[in-house]
Parts: C-alpha cells; sequence; structure tokens
C-alpha cells in the first residue's frame, strides 16, 4: 500500500499519509485511488477532522512521471480511456465531498497533482520553506483535476495567470501571503502547528462545523460555475496523446 490510513482522538481525526517516498509520493492510478478509498473511508467512518501529509523528505512531486495517471497509449475503447482519464478528478472531488474538515501538512516539495489535491483540502499548512508549484504548461499539458478554478478562487486570475505562465515556484511563506495555504511556519514547528488547530476544531460543535462545511462547498460549487473539472479529463488526452509531454515526463 502507497497510502495509509490512521484514527486518533477517539475516531474523531483520520490521517491520510501518502506512503511512497521512494518515489517523492508521485501519484501514479493505483496510489490515486488509494487516496480516494482512504477518504471515503473516513468519511463514512465519521471521521470529524481528515489530515492529509506525507511521508519522506517531499508532500507530492506530482504525477508519475513514468506514466501519466490513467493514460495509456495504447487503449483503443474510448469510453475506457476517458473513464481512465478522469482518475485524478474522481479522487479531488473525494476529497472536496466530505463532510470531515479537511486539512493538508505540506512540507518539501507540493508539485502539480500533489499541490492540487493540498488545494481539494479546507485548509492548508504549509512549511515555510516548502517548494509549491503548477508547472503543467512547461509540460505542455493543461491544468486538470479542477484545479483551476481552485486555484482562481485562492489567489485571484491575475496571479494565477502569472502562476502558471511563469511557472513559478513559490516558497511556502510565499504561498500563505497570496491566500494559497492558510499558514506557514518553520518546519520543524509544522506537525506541532497541526495539533493545535485539531485541537481547536474539536472543540467546535460537530454540527455547527458540519453545517459550515456544507456553507463552503456549496458556495465553492456556484463560484465554479457548474462542474467545470468535468472537462479536465477530456483536455488531458489531446496532448498526451500527441506525445508532447514525453521528454518532460521522465522520472528526476
Amino acid at each position: 500500500m502507497t497510502v495509509s490510513l490512521n484514527f486518533s482522538h477517539e475516531g474523531a481525526v483520520a490521517t491520510v499519509s501518502l506512503a511512497r517516498p521512494e518515489a517523492r509520493n508521485a501519484l501514479n492510478y493505483a496510489m490515486l485511488e488509494q487516496v480516494s478509498d482512504a477518504f471515503r473511508v473516513a468519511d463514512s467512518r465519521g471521521a470529524r477532522i481528515i489530515v492529509l501529509r506525507a511521508d519522506g523528505p517531499s508532500f507530492c512531486a506530482g504525477a508519475d512521471r513514468k506514466a501519466y495517471p490513467g493514460f495509456s497509449s495504447g487503449e483503443s475503447n474510448e469510453a475506457l480511456a476517458q473513464h481512465a482519464i478522469n482518475i485524478g478528478n474522481r479522487v479531488t472531488q473525494t476529497i472536496a465531498s466530505t463532510n470531515a474538515l479537511t486539512i493538508a501538512q505540506v512540507h518539501g516539495h507540493a508539485v502539480g497533482g500533489g499541490l492540487v489535491l493540498a488545494m481539494c483540502c479546507d485548509m492548508r499548512f504549509t512549511a515555510d520553506d516548502a517548494r509549491l508549484s503548477l508547472p503543467e504548461l512547461s509540460l505542455g499539458l493543461p491544468l486538470a483535476w479542477g484545479a483551476l478554478y481552485r486555484l482562481i478562487g485562492m489567489v485571484g486570475t491575475t496571479k494565477a495567470w502569472d502562476m502558471l505562465a511563469s511557472m513559478e515556484i513559490l516558497s511556502g511563506s510565499e504561498a500563505a501571503q497570496i491566500g494559497l495555504c492558510s499558514a506557514a511556519v518553520p518546519a520543524a514547528e509544522l506537525p506541532g502547528l497541526v495539533s493545535r488547530k485539531i485541537e481547536g476544531f474539536l472543540k467546535i460543535n460537530p454540527q455547527a462545523l458540519f453545517l459550515t462545511k456544507r456553507q463552503f462547498r456549496a458556495i465553492s460549487a456556484k463560484a465554479s460555475f457548474g462542474n467545470l473539472e468535468d472537462l479536465d479529463g477530456s483536455l488531458l488526452l489531446g496532448p498526451l496523446r500527441a506525445n508532447t509531454f514525453d521528454n518532460a515526463f521522465e522520472t528526476p
């Protein structure tokens, strides 16, 4: 298993850990399915808070460059191809639709799809020296997995364009300053900060917390002008099939 799920605080807190440190937690198809399953199980078991974190020196290096998750150049069945390429969307929608309050604990590198997973959480706490980036345009790919409307909602259209077109790499401190993350602290202090936040959130009336989460979700859905991320998988297939990404998608 490349994803682990643990419970604490008498089941009120679930921790989903990306556990593929030898590959900097790069996301392949199986790992994305496991992330989705872990969030679904945690939510179904009544967790009030779900924390997404990672083992090793990096939070997540993004999509596995050995094989883009859900893409097979040899797949001739268009229905199967369309279903498979949407694995990223299914995972991000699962994270975003949980009843629990979700927190991403980000350290090291959070790249591409890895940063998108964190963006789907309600709050993101990061190490101040973390490196956050969305390099999709440099790889010849559109930004997918519902990331674009989330990014615009967090930092605004102007900053989103600048971040994407310039392939900007933000520090954790810079990400917090522009609203991409909730707060940034020295890496050694990050687990303690998240623990203190959890203790505070557990003091909130559970019903009030769940209802507030649903309000946020409803507002977010309205702001996205419909479920625009449904287009993202199809948008990916064009450049992937054209092999414009071949040189970029090699294991670093």
